[in-house]
């Protein structure tokens, strides 16, 4: 956006829970001091966001006017195989 280029979402729908890193690095220097070992450990602020909100968040602040593509990836984007 910032580059005024079309922006491709591809899998626009898809859900996040973006967090702030300090947070997150905080999480886990709890669990340590807590004693946690091992453990599975699922840390999240519970702001659920989808990828095309997210991006129009960014697309209002940056006043970018471009074309936001949604459930397409860009030209040539090296497809990943099969799991």
């Amino acid at each position: 956006m910032l580059k005024n280029e079309t922006v491709h979402l591809g899998a626009s729908n898809h859900v996040r829970d973006y967090m702030y890193v300090d947070d997150h690095v905080e999480a886990y220097m709890r669990a340590i001091e807590m004693g946690i070992e091992s453990e599975v450990l699922n840390v999240s602020p519970g702001n659920r966001v989808t990828n095309l909100q997210l991006a129009e968040e960014i697309q209002k602040i940056t006043g970018y006017e471009g074309k936001i593509v949604q459930n397409a990836y860009p030209p040539g984007y090296p497809i990943r195989p099969p799991q």
